[in-house]
Formats: structure tokens, sequence, C-alpha cells
């Protein structure tokens, strides 16, 4: 789990970002991430950010799912990407951390 200052342009003020948040898939539907994404939630606030923003893959549905089920909800905002020769798009979410 990492997160610290948003490195894009957004209207949010006081925002942050969750650079990454990764639990092993061996590891799944335990409630790991949820309380790893809790935990974020609290640092952040902690740290004055009213708003947490992320990337997702937009074809990834589980993560998107995971990330809505936390009161995350896409602003609209999209990207592309080349990793290697692969092409990805991903979709931004926002959160407000007083949740």
């Amino acid at each position: 789990m990492c997160f610290g200052p948003y490195r894009g342009v957004t209207d949010a003020a006081a925002p942050g970002e969750v650079y990454a948040l990764y639990v092993d898939l061996s590891l799944t539907g335990r409630g790991i991430g949820r309380a790893l994404l809790e935990a974020m939630h609290q640092h952040a606030e902690a740290q004055q950010f009213s708003t947490l923003l992320l990337w997702v893959l937009r074809d990834n549905a589980r993560a998107r799912r995971f990330y809505a089920a936390a009161g995350y909800v896409g602003d609209g905002a999209v990207a592309s990407d080349v990793y290697g020769e692969t092409a990805v798009q991903e979709v931004r979410y926002r959160r407000s951390t007083a949740g």
C-alpha cells in the first residue's frame, strides 16, 4: 500500500493519491485489502488530504468493484499508457477521506 500527494492535475481540494494497493491473489477475499484501504484512509485524513484519487485499469472489473464498495466513484477522467508493447486504459476514481 502506498499513497501521497496527487501527482496530476485535478479540481479536488487537498488531493491525495492511492499509488498502489496489492494483495497476493491467494489471499484475496479475506478482508486484507479492505483493512489496508481503511488504514490508508485514516492516514490520509490525518495528513489532511480531503480527497483521495486513484487510477485503475478500465478492464479490471474486480478492482473497480472493490473500490466502488469502498466508496470510490469514477469521475470521468481517463488515461492511456503503454507498458512494454501493451497499451492499457485507466479510469480515475475518487473518494472523500471523510468517507
